[in-house]
């Protein structure tokens, strides 16, 4: 359902508005893109449906509606006749706060889970995430109390109980860390978060022989467990026992490999052709990649330093492509240019400019929008949180 014919639905019935009924669908479909792992795009259509809420609730009741920054009890107090409202309110609250979550934006996603909380105090959901959020932090005191509190509403939540037992296991409270861990395995014997936390007190404690006992219980669940593995081989070692040892490490070093053949990450094959031109593969398609010669010729392809600006070009492009597609935003005319400004001592890319020229029927307060839905690709991502990077160097004879 586009934009305009949602707006309409509202309008249609101005004095009885019926946000549960109307948003039903936008909800599911918003739920879909968080699921699948399209966080920007159900950022904003999470915010979308915050803004038709406001309006229909504007509209039906002559209510004040909730702007960005307002109180949510007042909001609570104003709409405690219609409960189903309110329950609309705290779900996209939290759920936007998941969506900001993942995409580290910490501070927003707190306020939405609080605004969750304000509305609904007994939001388990919201209470747990909170919980998460301060254990980003390094507040392990105030996401214990996050997930106690979780708890005291749902003493059977596997998640709270897990995630309690590792902020205490971060407080030092190892004792206690191992009694809510083994709570959180009698609710879901398959808790492999609270498998290791169970493992790490232990070893805090020098219990060995159960440590082994529970990491062993933890690699029959996930066999590639790369931290088990670990830990395994450092206990048998100091146990004398090296052939475990290395056995431990020498899984762990399989399952390091393993992890860059599955689908969490990305492989490009590089070969030198000739003279300065190299030839990139990936999934069957290549691309030349080549540099100025002494005698000032151009080479025969892109410059390493081009595809890296192409390659935040074309992400951010994607990214709003999918965006404009799942928001019925239509598109006649779309380029992106990407400057890079160049530094030395180390020679690099310092500054980088993206221009991009949309040409279609684009709403004006959608502007906004997509600039923030374009800052959120995942190469943009990963060039303003660097990742680790290694190298590994193998000389052979001819």
């Amino acid at each position: 359902m586009g934009k305009k014919n949602r707006r309409r639905t509202i309008s249609d019935n101005p004095a009885q508005p019926n946000p549960a009924r109307d948003f039903q669908s936008l909800l599911k479909t918003t739920l879909n893109h968080l699921k699948s792992g399209k966080v920007v795009e159900a950022e904003e259509a999470y915010k979308e449906i915050l803004r038709l809420l406001e309006d229909s609730i504007g509209a039906g009741s002559g209510s004040a509606s909730m702007k960005e920054g307002s109180d949510p009890p007042s909001l609570k107090a104003a709409f405690t006749r219609d409960p189903e409202i309110i329950k609309i309110f705290s779900e996209v609250h939290n759920n936007l706060g998941v969506a900001l979550q993942f995409q580290g934006k910490t501070g927003e996603a707190a306020e939405n889970y609080q605004r969750t909380i304000a509305l609904n105090p007994e939001n388990i959901d919201a209470l747990n995430n909170m919980g998460v959020v301060m254990q980003g932090l390094g507040r392990w005191g105030d996401a214990a109390d996050f997930f106690r509190r979780t708890i005291s509403i749902d003493s059977d939540h596997p998640d709270a109980h897990a995630n309690l037992g590792t902020a205490l296991m971060s407080m030092g409270e190892f004792e206690e860390a191992i009694a809510v861990s083994r709570h959180a395995l009698k609710i879901n014997p398959r808790k492999e978060v609270a498998l290791n936390t169970l493992g790490n007190a232990q070893k805090n404690l020098g219990r060995f022989d159960e440590v082994i006992e529970n990491y062993g219980k933890t690699l029959d669940l996930n066999p590639g467990n790369i931290d088990a593995l670990g830990s395994l081989g450092t206990i048998f070692l100091s146990k004398g026992n090296l052939d475990s040892a290395l056995a431990s490490f020498r899984r762990a070093g399989h399952s390091r490999k393993a992890n860059f053949m599955n689908g969490n990450t990305l492989k490009v094959n590089l070969e030198w052709l000739e003279g300065k031109k190299i030839q990139a593969s990936a999934r069957g398609s290549h691309l030349t990649v080549d540099r100025i010669y002494e005698d000032g010729r151009e080479g025969m392809g892109f410059r390493p330093t081009e595809l890296y600006l192409s390659a935040l070009g074309a992400c951010t492009m994607g990214t709003l492509l999918n965006f404009c597609e799942n928001m019925n935003i239509p598109i006649e005319n779309f380029s992106v240019e990407v400057e890079g400004g160049r530094e030395k001592n180390p020679e690099r890319i310092n500054e980088v400019e993206i221009s991009i020229s949309l040409t279609g029927e684009i709403p004006g307060d959608r502007v906004a929008t997509l600039e923030r839905v374009a800052k959120g690709c995942r190469v943009h991502y990963t060039m303003t949180h660097p990742p680790k990077i290694s190298l590994n160097l193998t000389v052979t004879d001819k």
